[in-house]
């Protein structure tokens, strides 16, 4: 009776033993299908599975752990030192472990080199703490960098020369303090790009609203060009459109940050209206730069008008 149940209970330690060994290789096969998909934190999980069922390591499992390991180490070197440690352990087992396992030669000379490439990677504790100061002292630098520019920016937008002329006075209290403007105005009913404004002479001019200043404009260039053959007309155009651009990126690096768009008359056309409108809002203050031509005919003859026009307004005042 005492032999049987000997005999027993060996049957069924063979079969256990059997089955972990069949579960532990389709788990193995689990590990390098991960690794195959990149996936190279389920590929660790999986073989450690593996080596919990087989009570330890092997070198089928080491040697791609060594791989996972260094794969994920190469996409973030600074993110965790615990699997760096644990990454030298692994490639010193392997190269002391397997150094005469027959028909391992090709794997055992891929750990070596890697043992060899990762060096830069498998750093001490004291160099990845170090480093990881490094790389915080620089981010905050540069946060703190970008806080200044964004302060700098925010401070030029705001001191925008137009801005430093009065809103809130009447007509005759402007025209009084800002003498040296000659003042044209414009009276606007509501916030926008008035159509008047691409007729009014070159110089400075101001909005009213309620009998109250709201905003200024201003031309920074206007000029006329003669009509004549469709390729002069384009040379012409296309020139005058690249002086509008280049005068919008000013103003784009002075303010940083994007301002909204509007193209106020659909299609271009070389003989027809075109304006383009480009607008920064902050504070309560509204920066908008405009580009307008179009062609004028006269009794005589026939020319295009162009304009780049400068307004501000603030929108407190504009409500």
């Amino acid at each position: 009776m005492k032999n049987t149940l000997i005999t027993f209970m060996l049957i069924a330690a063979v079969q256990f033993s059997v089955a972990q060994n069949t579960i532990a290789k389709l788990k193995f096969e689990e590990a390098e299908e991960a690794y195959t998909s990149n996936n190279f934190e389920l590929t660790l999980t999986k073989l450690k599975e593996v080596e919990t069922l087989l009570k330890g390591t092997n070198p089928r499992t080491l040697y791609l752990q060594i791989l996972s390991q260094t794969k994920i180490i190469e996409r973030n070197p600074l993110g965790d030192y615990d699997i760096i440690e644990s990454t030298k352990k692994s490639i010193n087992k392997y190269l002391m472990d397997y150094e005469n396992l027959p028909e391992n030669e090709d794997k055992y000379r891929e750990i070596y080199k890697i043992s060899e490439s990762s060096k830069k990677f498998l750093i001490t504790k004291q160099e990845f703490e170090s480093e990881i100061k490094r790389i915080e002292t620089e981010k905050e630098a540069k946060r703190e960098e970008e806080i200044y520019q964004n302060k700098m920016h925010e401070d030029l937008f705001m001191s925008y020369n137009q801005f430093n002329y009065e809103t809130g006075l009447s007509i005759e209290e402007t025209k009084k303090k800002y003498p040296e403007l000659q003042l044209k105005y414009l009276n606007i009913k509501k916030v926008g790009i008035p159509d008047e404004l691409v007729s009014s002479k070159k110089g400075f001019g101001f909005y009213v609203k309620n009998d109250k200043v709201i905003g200024y404009y201003g031309e920074i260039q206007s000029a006329n060009f003669e009509q004549g053959s469709f390729a002069t007309e384009k040379v012409e155009f296309d020139k005058i459109l690249q002086d509008a651009y280049t005068i919008l990126h000013h103003f784009q690096n002075e303010f940083n940050f994007s301002p909204s768009t509007e193209l106020l008359n659909g299609k271009l056309s070389y003989l027809n209206k075109y304006n383009f409108s480009y607008s920064w809002e902050k504070n309560g203050k509204t920066i908008r730069f405009i580009f307008s031509c179009y062609k004028k005919d006269t009794m005589w003859s026939s020319f295009y008008w162009h304009a780049i026009s400068i307004t501000s307004i603030n929108e407190n005042l504009a409500k």
